[in-house]
């Protein structure tokens, strides 16, 4: 539910202003919260 929240406020950011969130940030805002979870899943 946490991740699925995540992606629907930075979703809804983005359709309000483009310039708030870039795809970089969401990409890491999502591996940030999931890696917090389940550990490691990109290489260092």
């Amino acid at each position: 539910r946490n991740f699925i929240a995540l992606v629907d406020g930075l979703w809804l950011e983005w359709c309000l202003d483009e310039s708030v969130v870039t795809p970089q940030a969401a990409e890491a805002a999502g591996f940030e919260m999931l890696e917090a979870q389940v550990g490691p899943l990109r290489d260092a």
